[in-house]
């Protein structure tokens, strides 16, 4: 298989299109943890031959994870009933999410900018290093500093104006001053604009300053020159990369199956966790040999299957409750169809987890142990090692299949159940935690016995 060479400028500059736009609180009408994701794809090759970039692409990497808590946030804040808790939360969590941005962002884009000047520095180029007439600071340094100020800007004025619910305390009402909680939407309004204006001006700037570096021909053609030379004989990273990539998203994929309710309801849809497990095959595909007859049907049937279960959850919660299953002949139908359409999607879902178990086993066996030379007079020893330290990884796969079957029998039990054993809900949690937990313990034990294969490239 051949490994990617290209390194794309022009996707590291579209990615900012997801991380210009500014937040009110902790809603984010362009997702930046897209753009996050972007970034890094974008910088991990840049990242491989500079060590600035590649600490950057790290701290980018946090962020990810940071911005997307948001959304448990806002499942959190939306689940509550009290508007006097509704308005304080939002303000405690803009004002978490703002203090992370500014902590792992700022040093984030200074090592970026940083690893640029340096590659500018040290390869010839006419898009990098480019000051004007006696100006001091070349156009790197200029973008810097302005992409600081935009970061502060965007993270101060998320949270600025929810700080106005302190003075809707009684307090401040027996006091007789202004409760300027009443004005909380002209004062978003008022952050808004700036940061917007502010966001699109540095858009526009940080686009034009990627493009000039990808029509760069010159300074793109050594730096790919010596990504192939230095990089691309390097087997093992690209292994590396691709499995912590592809269960990294089959991890999220598995987060994606819990069952979050309000009022009964799913508000995560299965087929969200359909997706990303398809992701995750056409991913580790590309280093490990897999069934493709067998993973595009269970995962075409999955996604089916969830999006029908779904369909009779709704349908049945919108007319109906528990309690008129037995009272009532439509309420009855409508709840055994729900009943037989989660059983089935939770058997193709098991179904689907047997063979991502498989995968990982042949990830085991192909990419695992040790490089054992047979020249070598301790060849039998070392052979044997290296099988031992398979056999061990492959009891954690054991450890996997054992959680996925509970999680399959609670969620059906829940199904089954709920309606008389209100606590079915809590079961059918654990199972779901066990099951992820299981799988993020067989995502570090194979990565290190990756990384420990190839650690002598």
């Amino acid at each position: 298989m051949k490994n990617k060479k290209h390194i794309n400028f022009t996707l590291l500059g579209l990615s900012f299109l997801f991380i210009f736009n500014p937040n009110i609180n902790i809603i984010d009408f362009l997702p930046d943890f897209i753009g996050y994701v972007l970034l890094c794809v974008a910088l991990t090759p840049l990242g491989d031959i500079n060590e600035s970039i590649a600490e950057a692409g790290e701290s980018f990497k946090k962020m990810i994870f940071i911005d997307a808590a948001k959304l448990l946030a806002l499942m959190w804040v939306f689940g509550l009933s009290v508007s006097s808790e509704y308005n304080s939360s939002l303000m405690l969590w803009s004002f978490v999410f703002g203090v992370l941005e500014l902590i792992f962002l700022v040093p984030a884009y200074c090592k970026l900018f940083k690893g640029l000047s340096e590659l500018g520095f040290f390869y010839e180029n006419t898009s990098i290093i480019m000051a004007k007439g006696t100006q001091k600071k070349n156009r790197t340094d200029k973008l810097r500093n302005f992409t600081l100020i935009f970061v502060a800007l965007k993270s101060v004025m998320s949270f600025l104006p929810e700080l106005s619910d302190l003075t809707s305390t009684e307090y401040y009402e027996n006091s007789g001053m202004t409760n300027l909680y009443q004005f909380i939407d002209v004062m978003r309004l008022m952050a808004f604009v700036p940061v917007l204006v502010v966001g699109i001006v540095w858009l526009i700037r940080i686009i034009f300053y990627f493009k000039g570096i990808a029509n760069d021909s010159i300074f793109v053609d050594k730096i790919n020159e010596i990504y192939e030379e230095r990089i691309c004989p390097k087997k093992g990273i690209f292994a590396k990369r691709n499995i912590a990539l592809s269960m990294t998203v089959l991890i999220a994929a598995f987060v994606l199956s819990f069952d979050f309710r309000i009022e009964n309801v799913n508000i995560i849809p299965d087929f969200l966790c359909a997706v990303l497990i398809f992701v995750f095959f056409a991913i580790i595909s590309k280093k490990t040999p897999i069934n493709k007859k067998l993973f595009i049907p269970l995962s075409v049937a999955y996604f089916i299957s969830s999006i029908a279960a779904s369909f009779f959850e709704h349908y049945f919660f919108k007319d109906y409750y528990y309690g008129a299953v037995y009272r009532d002949t439509g309420a009855y139908r409508a709840y055994y169809s729900w009943v037989a359409a989660v059983i089935i999607s939770v058997v193709i879902f098991f179904a689907m987890c047997v063979v991502i178990i498989k995968t990982l086993s042949s990830v085991i066996d192909i990419h695992t142990g040790y490089t054992v030379v047979q020249q070598s007079e301790n060849y039998e020893m070392q052979a044997k090692i290296a099988e031992g330290t398979k056999k061990e990884l492959k009891k954690t796969l054991i450890f996997c299949f054992a959680a996925s079957a509970a999680y399959a029998v609670g969620d059906i039990c829940y199904v089954l159940l709920a309606k008389d054993y209100g606590f079915m809900l809590l079961v059918s949690f654990i199972c779901a935690a066990v099951f992820v937990g299981s799988f993020i313990k067989a995502y570090f034990d194979i990565y290190e016995g990756v990384s420990t294969k190839y650690m002598l490239e």
